[in-house]
């Protein structure tokens, strides 16, 4: 995203950033550009649609997300757990949550400067603090056009968690297990 705006020349009206001049590391290019954080929730998430692929395609197959893909209809209870966890915890919301409240918060960490996050949220992790509106409009874009979950859909319920009976949850491990069927389906073909 940081790299989009800057080819974007977009360096002077971030609205991934909190408001307020400030100085951003590019991921993975090794430099740092100064940036000016408009904090706009709404623009910002439509930026990272862009980017994810929101539009690309055409979707004829009823409910489709990123890249015109097929999503099963939503159901009433999910769980995130991971970097999903930590920052909805971060920002003081109690699991179960909904895409609501997660748009709630995030026009409200979003429209503060980069002082104001760091005031109300000193215990992120790492000084993350003035990344947190990019965060929560990427886990709010994720799981409503990226899965297609409704935002305004109160009774679907997302439950935030690190463990589920004690095993603590992880990318790594979803990872593993997927690749595990991959390997009882060619089983099963030879």
């Amino acid at each position: 995203m940081m790299t989009k705006l800057v080819a974007m020349n977009r360096r002077d009206s971030n609205p991934c950033l909190s408001k307020g001049a400030q100085e951003v590391e590019i991921p993975f290019a090794s430099k740092v550009e100064q940036m000016t954080g408009t904090g706009a929730f709404k623009e910002c998430e439509e930026l990272i649609d862009s980017v994810l692929g929101k539009d690309a395609g055409n979707c004829t197959c009823g409910l489709c997300t990123y890249g015109a893909k097929f999503q099963p209809q939503p159901i009433k209870e999910y769980v995130a757990f991971a970097f999903y966890m930590e920052r909805t915890v971060d920002i003081g919301l109690t699991s179960p949550i909904t895409l609501a409240d997660l748009r709630r918060k995030g026009d409200e960490v979003c429209s503060m400067t980069k002082e104001a996050v760091n005031k109300a949220y000193p215990h992120i992790a790492n000084g993350q603090g003035v990344d947190l509106c990019f965060d929560l409009a990427f886990i709010h874009s994720h799981l409503h056009k990226g899965h297609g979950i409704p935002e305004f859909d109160e009774t679907i319920k997302i439950h935030v968690v690190s463990k589920i009976k004690g095993v603590e949850l992880g990318w790594a491990l979803g990872a593993m297990f997927d690749e595990l069927s991959k390997l009882d389906e060619e089983a099963m073909q030879q």
